[in-house]
């Protein structure tokens, strides 16, 4: 047992504490909404067992940790007696982590933990031939700007510490291509899912997926995965706001930097040009493959919904990862989406043809998409013989209503019936599995980034999902704001358009952002608000900032006459206050009698799932606020209905131009 008090830079709540020292033999599956403490959690339960390990391996000079197995040869006999519809139909329990649960040795969670590809790093055996190894702890994330700043914050906590000298001196060095070229200083690990994916690639025996040369690395640039996907690229957009910083080690920093941009662009001109693989991504299906899918039966759906089902369950389910195809045969996919979709209104007949029609068009077009990739590793890692790592320590954290990745279909929910699933596909290999199943998803509820006011704006946009979209993320209880704060504005046409200011420039400081929908939309952004750090809502994911500005979210929506369902939605809600049924909404009804309101539309599933995304990105960049959030939008027509739904339910401050004529500074 590991007895060592860590200090963290500020005090973190019983809830936070219990649950970065939480000791359990499963992975930690965790979920709460945004500005909750989940990647503080997860920071600090990476550092605390760092401290941990560290100090202890430093007076036995020598690596602890035994290598695990992927099998045990005992398994809890309840465990044995447990079946798989019930481990489905479980409900995520909204339980407080018990305060006494502490950490023992010898845990090498993180935030997942990746095999240990016969790691050329330090190890040693003993007497009975058992290998030991340090401590490998990786950190992964979807979003490369949220990589960086954990990275960056894991950083800044070693530079305090005289365990870290080692780590320190490995910091600045270059990643290499395969697991097996690091060494134990450049762990933890701080990577993107796609980075995993391309180490894996090349760490695992031939054939690669990419071609490859000699040391791992690729020989051609991949579109979308190579090109500006990784940490290093998307430092200089949030270097400015590191103003606590000392000028020496910023220069260091510069240095360092420009090295590794020297080494990347030197590897890159190494690289042998050959024609690449290109990848089929939801824009590419929408633009260039549904346009001759649309046809018939395509008619009735919109391309979100079909590519949802293919990405989720046909080609992205665990199931059809072991299928030889790599895709579910129909009667698989129908029994599966009948299981974990109950409410899906769509033929699934139709679905399944149109998705043999885009594997058709992939093919032709010599394209791969992101499953293609996954299932060629996964069958790859299934052949290595020595897989040293254990699956169950992991620690698993999100918010499914933030999940704005276009065809993911996921709940945390979820997760329990696929490390089920993993524990019995290796029993019915013949071996005895070592894969425990979380008994619990816990919870984080209370609110430490957001003010009352952007809260109550956040829940209505949930509350519009529920309405529509109630298995497409996790329920959990309603947010809990510590404050009360100003009220969104929006309408802010007035202030940039027509109404110059005294400045040329509006000014933006170092912790407010501008959020765009796209790479594209960033470039529209008018002379006046360039000075200012301009993200897409994509990458702004898990940052925070004091303000966020909004710009043109509705004009370059993917979603167009869709957003009207939600006119129908408020139409109700006024009609339930109307005739006393009870609600626990405030809501006007006197909206509806206002002329040139926006025409309501029934909502159809099969033609309206693109909103789903649209709404998960709306939550997700008015969560990025601490205090101000300010909405801006050109498209008068696309934003009618959820501004009408906002102003309705009181949550929003309109400026009109009698504001901005007796405005002193406008």
């Amino acid at each position: 047992n590991i007895e060592i008090k860590v200090d963290f830079p500020f005090r973190v709540t019983d809830l936070e504490h219990a649950i970065i020292n939480l000791q359990s033999n499963a992975p930690i599956l965790l979920l709460g909404r945004s500005g909750t403490g989940k990647t503080t959690c997860c920071l600090y339960r990476l550092w605390s067992r760092f401290l941990w390990y560290w100090t202890k391996a430093k007076e036995a000079d020598a690596p602890l940790l035994p290598r695990g197995n992927i099998y045990k040869e005992q398994r809890n006999q309840e465990n044995e007696e447990e079946h798989l519809e019930e481990v489905e139909d479980v409900l995520i329990e909204e339980e407080n982590v018990p305060l006494d649960r502490q950490i023992s040795g010898g845990s090498q969670e993180g935030a997942t933990a990746a095999p240990d590809i016969e790691n050329e790093a330090e190890e040693i055996d003993d007497a009975n031939g058992q290998k030991y190894d340090h401590l490998h702890q990786v950190f992964i994330t979807k979003n490369a700007v949220l990589c960086n700043e954990v990275q960056k914050n894991f950083r800044e906590l070693m530079h305090a510490c005289d365990l870290a000298k080692n780590h320190l001196e490995a910091e600045n060095q270059n990643l290499p291509n395969r697991f097996q070229d690091l060494n134990d200083y450049q762990f933890p690990l701080f990577v993107t899912s796609r980075q995993l994916l391309l180490m894996l690639d090349a760490s695992i025996d031939e054939p690669y997926f990419f071609d490859r040369t000699e040391d791992g690395s690729l020989k051609v640039d991949i579109q979308g995965w190579t090109d500006g996907d990784g940490p290093l690229s998307i430092l200089p957009l949030l270097q400015e706001d590191s103003d606590e910083e000392s000028d020496s080690d910023d220069d260091d920093e510069e240095e360092g930097l420009e090295d590794d941009q020297d080494n990347l662009n030197q590897d890159r001109q190494n690289r042998k040009r050959v024609p690449p693989r290109r990848e089929m991504t939801y824009e590419l299906f929408a633009e260039t493959i549904w346009p001759h899918m649309n046809k018939g039966i395509g008619k009735k759906y919109h391309p979100s919904l079909v590519w949802t089902e293919i990405m989720s369950f046909i080609k992205g389910s665990y199931e059809a990862l072991s299928k030889p195809t790599g895709y579910l045969e129909k009667e698989e996919y129908f029994y599966l989406g009948r299981k974990r979709a109950p409410n899906f209104s769509g033929e699934r007949e139709h679905i399944y043809t149109l998705f043999k029609r885009y594997e058709h068009a992939r093919k032709q077009k010599f394209l791969f998409d992101e499953t293609d990739l996954v299932r060629n590793v996964y069958q790859r890692v299934c052949k290595q013989h020595d897989m040293n790592w254990n699956p169950n320590d992991m620690f698993l954290t999100g918010d499914t209503a933030q999940g704005i990745m276009r065809g993911i279909s996921f709940r945390f929910s979820d997760l329990k019936s696929l490390f089920f699933y993993a524990s019995h596909s290796l029993q019915a290999m013949g071996k005895t599995s070592g894969v425990a199943i979380p008994k619990q998803v816990y919870q984080l509820t209370h609110n430490y980034r957001s003010h009352a006011g952007i809260l109550s704006l956040a829940s209505s946009i949930l509350d519009v999902m529920v309405e529509f979209f109630p298995e497409s993320f996790d329920r959990l209880n309603k947010d809990q704001g510590l404050f009360h704060g100003p009220q969104p504005v929006f309408d802010l046409a007035l202030l940039l358009r027509g109404n110059k200011r005294k400045t040329s420039h509006i000014e933006f400081g170092a912790h407010q952002a501008i959020l765009v929908v796209n790479d594209a939309a960033r470039e529209n952004v008018p002379e006046e608000l360039q000075c200012g750090l301009i993200l897409t809502i994509y990458e702004a994911k898990g940052l925070e900032f004091d303000d966020i500005l909004l710009y043109n979210f509705f004009k370059d929506s993917q979603a167009s006459k869709e957003w009207r369902v939600v006119t129908d939605f408020l139409e109700r809600l006024c009609n339930s206050v109307k005739t006393g049924t009870e609600s626990l909404v405030t809501v006007s009804t006197e909206i509806l009698q206002q002329k040139d309101r926006p025409r309501a539309l029934t909502f159809d599933p099969n033609q309206h799932k693109v909103l789903n995304s649209e709404l998960k990105h709306l939550y997700t960049a008015v969560t990025r606020a601490r205090v101000n959030v300010w909405i801006f939008d050109e498209d008068m027509d696309k934003r009618a209905p959820m501004f009408e739904y906002f102003k309705a339910r009181h949550l929003v401050k309109a400026i009109s131009s009698d504001d901005v004529q007796n405005c002193p500074s406008c």
